[in-house]
């Protein structure tokens, strides 16, 4: 759905405007109509930099009590296309202005299945083209705006970028903000510099003054009406560094210190009503290997979204592998396969519910768990603390066919067990349950060592398969869940 905005007409008739008077593939406005309103509709959107990721972005501007800028139609895309000149004239003495071509903005993609959406989960208007970024690889891109080609992209949310801060509100915004100096860029190397001083104003006619000239950034009305520039490596940068509060145009904040990153929040969890309870994820002991199974199609020169989306498309298809390296793309119609080899940029995808970790854990449908399967193996009790604190325990053998599974599918010839040791020889399983009889291997239990372990080696003296004693000290492979 568009959104309306309620002061377009105002605009237009009672102030000079681009927004008003070109098509949307003009370029640069004239110079008579670059100058700023005291309420203006440009004014809405702030250009942040330097650079960070989406989700860092989203967070900044939530901070500021504003939102990544919402491209929901054809006539946003023009206003902030004019913003973009009043920008380019502000910094157009520091080196780092071509950074500014791309911004993030409020919006992603769910590549499997070609789905754009805002932050609120609303359509994006199909009009606005989208190009999906060929070297992405995730099954959840953001979104960015190009201002040269005037075109959206889609990138991996972990890019940095500058980005593009909007108003919560359609109301028309004050041109200028009032903002702490230290947090502000104001360095030797790139510094707020005093380029003009005037007859003495009133805070209103100095602020008039600096909207009429496309180089003032911003002023200090202090006796003097004295407007400030960007300057970029200079020796001689005069700013009252004596001051705490600094007025400048609202439509661009360079920030003195990188942004703190945030920890991204899953979209499936802004979105729980059109994700669902599943989501592709990688399957980590997968990550960089091979398996032995054929694939039921294979495709070249696909992304990691694009291969998601074919194994979407296709019924049966549980599974599929996507190379970073080569762009391999081969869909499985099966999971918990073995992996038997080393192949550099091998990433595995399997549907799983939003509740399984990301990069740790492995769904098994049959068993209806989030399993994390670590790769290394470890005593006993630091075996059982790692599982522990990720809110798991440490698989035991009451459901002795499970565990047996999982060691056929990774390749464990023995495991660490979960059990209480009640003495003299005798265990029983976390709910208190006797183990019984036919789970253990030939003349076991014999040595009282305190732990279990499973074995699962032809060539050992329990080649069925079973619980034998070990050491507490001895380290082993294990199964957290």
């Amino acid at each position: 759905m568009c959104r309306v905005l309620p002061f377009v007409l105002y605009f237009c008739s009672f102030g000079p405007s681009t927004f008003c008077q070109y098509s949307y593939n003009y370029t640069r406005p004239p110079s008579d109509y670059r100058h700023l309103l005291a309420k203006d509709p440009k004014c809405r959107y702030r250009v942040h930099y330097p650079k960070t990721t989406w989700h860092t972005a989203y967070d900044v501007c939530s901070g500021d009590n504003m939102t990544l800028a919402r491209l929901s139609n054809q006539t946003e895309v023009e206003l902030i296309d004019d913003l973009y000149w009043y920008v380019h004239d502000i910094i157009q003495k520091l080196e780092n202005k071509g950074d500014l071509q791309d911004v993030w903005i409020d919006g992603f993609m769910w590549s499997s299945f070609n789905k754009t959406m805002t932050q609120n989960c609303q359509p994006l208007d199909t009009q606005l083209p989208i190009t999906l970024k060929k070297n992405a690889y995730s099954d959840f891109l953001c979104l960015y705006y190009n201002f040269t080609d005037k075109q959206l992209y889609t990138d991996v949310c972990d890019e940095k970028r500058p980005f593009l801060c909007e108003s919560l509100t359609d109301d028309l915004n004050d041109c200028f903000a009032l903002t702490e100096i230290s947090s502000l860029k104001n360095t030797q190397m790139i510094g707020i510099c005093w380029f003009r001083s005037s007859p003495s104003y009133s805070i209103e006619n100095c602020k008039t003054h600096c909207l009429y000239d496309s180089r003032c950034v911003g002023v200090n009305p202090t006796g003097h009406c004295i407007e400030y520039m960007y300057q970029a490596v200079t020796s001689r940068c005069h700013f009252p560094r004596t001051a705490i509060h600094f007025i400048h145009k609202a439509i661009f904040i360079y920030h003195a210190v990188p942004y703190v990153p945030v920890a991204p929040k899953p979209f499936y969890e802004w979105c729980p009503d059109i994700f669902g309870p599943y989501v592709w994820k990688t399957v980590p002991r997968l990550l960089d290997g091979g398996i032995a199974e054929d694939p039921s199609q294979s495709f070249t020169e696909h992304t990691a979204s694009l291969c998601a989306m074919k194994c979407q498309l296709r019924q049966l298809c549980q599974l599929f592998r996507c190379n970073t390296l080569t762009a391999e793309c081969d869909l499985y119609d099966g999971i918990g396969f073995r992996r038997i080899s080393n192949v550099t940029g091998n990433q595995f995808f399997q549907k799983m519910p939003t509740s399984c970790e990301t990069g740790r854990d492995e769904w098994f449908p049959e068993y209806q768990n989030c399993i994390w399967i670590p790769m290394h193996a470890y005593p006993y009790e630091e075996a059982k603390n790692k599982c522990e604190a990720v809110g798991k325990v440490m698989m035991g053998t009451e459901n002795y066919p499970k565990i047996m599974h999982l060691m056929n599918v990774t390749n464990a010839k023995s495991t660490h067990v979960y059990s209480r040791h009640l003495g003299n020889n005798t265990y029983q399983w976390i709910d208190g349950t006797m183990i019984p009889a036919s789970q253990w291997c030939p003349g076991q239990p014999a040595e009282n060592t305190g732990c279990l372990g499973v074995q699962n080696d032809l060539d050992s003296a329990c080649p069925q398969g079973g619980l034998y004693e070990i050491p507490c000290s001895f380290s082993n492979r294990f199964f957290c869940v």
